[in-house]
């Protein structure tokens, strides 16, 4: 009997881990959920408290508030809100934020 031998390389976790989540369907999800907890850090726990429901799809940010005056004051500063979030996750991940 002649057996192959099989040779396999070693990787590390962390290789590994970076395969794992660069495969499509796993990195919306991961993408959509670094999103969700940045709004929080950036916006401060205040904010956060107001807000009801939060979705990210494709650049865009939905967000869903209790509060009108909250929403308007936030519609001033959307472009900033957008920069601080792409500054905190260290990429340009929101393209726009819809509030309602």
């Amino acid at each position: 009997m002649n057996k192959k031998e099989e040779h396999f390389d070693p990787k590390g976790i962390k290789e590994v881990l970076e395969q794992i989540t660069a495969q499509r369907q796993l990195q919306g999800g991961l993408q959509s959920t670094k999103v969700k907890e940045a709004w929080e850090k950036v916006m401060g726990k205040n904010v956060f408290s107001y807000t009801e429901e939060m979705r990210f799809e494709k650049g865009v940010l939905y967000i869903q508030l209790r509060s009108a005056p909250l929403r308007m004051e936030l519609q001033y500063q959307i472009e900033t809100c957008i920069e601080n979030l792409n500054t905190h996750l260290e990429q340009a991940l929101v393209k726009k934020i819809i509030l309602h």
